[in-house]
């Protein structure tokens, strides 16, 4: 049969009478631009699809062609009702070229050359091996045990037991990536490829511990991006958006994000936190401060697959789901090409697509952790109908979305909330983190600082 070594994708067609499909046209991938344009060399158009020991092949003649049955998918790939309650059109803006988007790779972390070459010796051992390794969560497991006994030799406390921290450093080192939606990720390479604890001073001596997440802010399932009805635009067209290219696709970022171990306590108010800038400030609204705009008008968390999460409104300050800007799994892409969460796509849609599923709670007394907010507050699933047996299932979530209950400590909870579109239609919102940090920031050093190389990531 006809064969090919060159990048792209082929269109077919499906006749459903003699359940042959046929090849008709091939578009060939450029590597450096991450487009596609129509190959006319192309001289399998025609050709029939054949199946021969677990192999597909083109073939010219139906003789030798395979009938091949389509069955619907017992998986639902729909937008869920949601995410778009308005009916927002799907929009044709021309897409974001990815030709000059910065061209990252594994090897800028994973390489002797990579980011991380210059981390202190102290902290080396436990990025000694990319993943998951017995070697690196040795080194990992003794560093930790190490910042419980010096912070708390000062007088204070890691917010969390250190088993949950240590399990969350493995599960995130597990994640690998699973799908082709990634322009330039490769199949199998880990979506977070370090995970390591930190413990400077201040200058007045007082340690300051993070467990500091070196991922690629990829997922690691199908993103489906290119069935977001309305995407972000990239914000370079003095016409609006309607003249603005839109963002379908994803690249490698490297996000370096620090989680503060200790705890800094819990504020009492919701702009007790001081905010340099926040959603409510930016965009200039007269409304009071409140849970959701009251935030950060980027990064308010992170994922155990390394993808950033952010507040639920956009920098719009309008809620995204009735914007129809992200899709089925919660997640978009902004104007640096990187992924983001905005809302909790399992509790839209629970096809076993999301970042946790149903299978995460087999066997379990708590919904799984999913994540923390910068202010260092852990977020865990969303407490499904049929966990009433679950602990802490009775225990009312407060205005954060968290709670605080058999000792574990206070911490979220991806949940749901009922609200009206701009077209009056009432629909739900899926949370991840909704918003305002519960946890106090004010005292976490660097807070807000985006430097890759700072004393706080072990530089």
């Amino acid at each position: 049969g006809f064969t090919t070594a060159s990048t792209g994708f082929i269109s077919f067609s499906y006749d459903n009478a003699t359940k042959l499909l046929q090849a008709k046209k091939r578009y060939a991938l450029s590597t450096s631009t991450y487009t596609h344009s129509l190959d006319s060399s192309f001289s399998a158009a025609n050709y029939y699809v054949k199946l021969s020991n677990g192999s597909f092949s083109l073939v010219p003649s139906t003789s030798d062609a395979t009938q091949l049955h389509l069955f619907s998918s017992p998986i639902n790939y729909d937008m869920p009702t949601d995410f778009n309650p308005d009916g927002v059109a799907f929009v044709s803006n021309e897409r974001v070229s990815l030709a000059g988007v910065k061209n990252e790779s594994t090897s800028s972390y994973e390489s002797s050359n990579g980011v991380l070459r210059d981390i202190t010796a102290t902290y080396k051992p436990q990025i000694s091996v990319v993943g998951l390794s017995s070697v690196t969560k040795a080194a990992a497991d003794e560093k930790i045990a190490e910042i419980k006994t010096l912070v708390e030799a000062q007088g204070g406390k890691l917010r969390y037991d250190t088993l949950l921290y240590k399990n969350f450093r493995e599960g995130a080192l597990g994640v690998t990536l699973q799908s082709s939606s990634i322009a330039n990720g490769t199949l199998g390479q880990q979506t977070t490829p370090f995970v390591y604890f930190t413990n400077e001073k201040d200058s007045s001596g007082t340690y300051h511990p993070f467990m500091v997440m070196a991922s690629y802010s990829i997922t690691d399932k199908p993103s489906n991006l290119n069935d977001i009805r309305r995407p972000p635009g990239d914000g370079t067209s003095g016409g609006g958006y309607a003249s603005s290219k839109v963002t379908r696709d994803a690249v490698l970022q490297l996000a370096m994000t620090r989680i503060p171990l200790r705890d800094y306590g819990l504020v009492s108010s919701i702009t007790e936190n001081t905010l340099a800038k926040s959603l409510l400030s930016e965009g200039k609204s007269s409304a009071a401060p409140n849970t959701f705009n009251y935030a950060s008008t980027s990064t308010n968390g992170v994922a155990f697959d390394g993808v950033d999460i952010y507040p639920a409104m956009n920098n719009t300050v309008n809620q995204s789901q009735p914007a129809a800007e992200i899709c089925s799994i919660g997640v978009h892409v902004g104007q640096g090409m990187g992924l983001h969460y905005h809302a909790d796509g399992f509790s839209a849609l629970n096809n076993g697509l999301s970042l946790y599923n149903s299978d995460d709670y087999t066997g379990k007394t708590h919904p799984p952790l999913l994540g923390f907010g910068l202010d260092g507050v852990a977020l865990f699933g969303k407490y499904l109908a049929t966990n009433s047996s679950m602990i802490g299932y009775s225990v009312a979530l407060d205005e954060y979305g968290g709670h605080d209950h058999d000792g574990i400590g206070y911490h979220y909870h991806a949940h749901t909330e009922a609200a009206v579109s701009p077209l009056g239609k009432a629909y739900t919102l899926h949370l991840l983190l909704g918003g305002a940090w519960r946890g106090k920031i004010n005292s976490i050093p660097s807070f807000w600082s985006l430097e890759k190389k700072s004393t706080y990531l072990g530089f």
